[in-house]
């Protein structure tokens, strides 16, 4: 990797792609979504050096964009030794660049409050899934971790963990003999201390709970379970499994990957009518949630979507069994009121064509892996509705996100028992002017 590439990179994972000007100022869209539109997330990446980049700590500039050393140091070996948990890393990552994805709290707390914390795991599941389609597109090799040791990861980079936390870091390639040129650094000058110090409001509020359940969730993973995706029991009772069929056609896209990440946007002025989606571009996103999931770490959520005028689709409540490519209907009645209801009754949920809930037995998985699955399942469901935007941006639909809701009231709402918990909504559905 080299500036060039990074530069790529972060572009495709995180940038500004339109401006609205307000009296009081401006406000900056982006290609991966956020709760509110509050952005919450900060990326930086310790670099061991390249012929056209020194070595260092750098901090991702997304507005000018740039790339902002902060350490001459890229303090390799603490990052090295904090993504290490299992002890199964290979020699050759001991020198390899890692991006780290963090989260400001206020940034969403003095909206959201406590509740907060679910946006910032489900906003870093957006950013990352930006990030793992860049790095495929490009055919750049990675691996992504979630179990690292969070002190020494925070400390390295001088957090303040009452305020940003690192949430995912992500090993890029080592260089190779050829591409690692080591250009001297400059030592006139001392390492300049870091600091977390400069607030990011006029009023900035801590608030403790935040970093309480961030703490909570902090312990390495127990050793993974022998199941491939933990599953309730409620799953084995499931009859009458359908194949989603994986020859279909093709739908026409309108817009590129690039075309797609400038355009993403919460759409939420669904149309309303009997017959919205046709049958290949109703399983064209059903496939976005079922192909390659190889980067998702066997800890994910369970997925059940609501389909209404699809055509040649029998409406209803379905489950879908992402591991063997089927779904089952679960009931044929029109549920969009009641989980419009749930949403704190935001009507315009139930005029989409479909609705995606993305929910987990959390003591289940807790009990099999440990609190720390708690990041995991979110996270992955910030990545699935990354791919629900982008696709829905592709194919000239709308799509809008939705983490407020009355948890029990969505869970009764999806007919699912009460050991569940929701995590993720996301309405997906042609809108007025397309």
């Amino acid at each position: 990797l080299n500036r060039g590439d990074l530069a790529t990179l972060l572009l495709l994972t995180s940038a500004p792609t339109a401006k609205s000007s307000f009296e009081n100022g401006e406000i900056w869209y982006r290609s991966n979504a956020s709760a509110g539109a509050l952005h919450p997330l900060e990326f930086y990446i310790s670099f061991p050096g390249a012929a056209d980049l020194p070595a260092g700590l750098y901090h991702y500039d997304l507005l000018q964009p740039a790339l902002q050393r902060l350490r001459q140091n890229p303090a390799l070996k603490n990052f090295t030794t904090a993504c290490n948990c299992e002890g199964r890393m290979p020699e050759s990552w001991a020198a390899a660049p890692i991006l780290i994805i963090s989260a400001l709290f206020f940034r969403s707390a003095w909206k959201y409050r406590d509740r907060a914390y679910r946006y910032l795991l489900l906003d870093c599941g957006h950013a990352l899934e930006n990030l793992v389609l860049a790095l495929q597109f490009m055919e750049v090799g990675f691996e992504i971790e979630l179990n690292f040791d969070d002190s020494t990861i925070n400390q390295a980079l001088h957090f303040d963990q009452q305020r940003e936390v690192g949430l995912v870091a992500v090993r890029l390639p080592p260089p190779t003999a050829e591409t690692a040129i080591k250009v001297p650094v400059e030592t006139c000058d001392p390492e300049p201390e870091l600091s977390s110090d400069e607030l990011i409001a006029v009023k900035e509020i801590k608030y403790p709970a935040l970093n309480e359940i961030h703490q909570s969730t902090s312990s390495p993973l127990l050793k993974k379970s022998t199941r491939e995706n933990i599953k309730s029991i409620f799953f084995e009772g499931i009859p009458n499994w359908q194949a989603i069929p994986d020859n279909i056609s093709q739908p026409e896209v309108f817009n590129s990957h690039i075309e797609g990440l400038s355009q993403r946007r919460s759409k939420r002025n669904f149309i309303k009518s009997k017959t919205l989606l046709s049958l290949i571009t109703f399983y064209a996103l059903l496939d976005l949630l079922l192909e390659d999931t190889s980067t998702f770490d066997p800890i994910r959520p369970e997925i059940l979507f609501s389909a209404v005028g699809v055509e040649g689709f029998v409406d209803g409540l379905y489950l879908l069994d992402i591991d063997n490519r089927r779904c089952a209907l679960l009931n044929d009645q029109d549920r969009r009121t009641e989980l419009a209801a749930a949403s704190l009754d935001q009507r315009w949920v139930a005029n989409a064509a479909l609705q995606f809930i993305f929910f987990a037995d959390l003591e289940l998985v807790e009990k099999e892996y440990g609190p720390r699955s708690y990041r995991f399942l979110n996270i992955a469901a910030g990545r699935f509705g990354q791919r629900l935007y982008l696709g829905a941006a592709a194919l000239n639909l709308g799509c809008c996100a939705v983490g407020a809701f009355y948890d029990r009231e969505l869970i009764k709402a999806c007919l699912l028992p009460d050991n569940f918990d929701p995590l993720y909504l996301v309405a997906v559905g042609p809108v007025v002017g397309k």
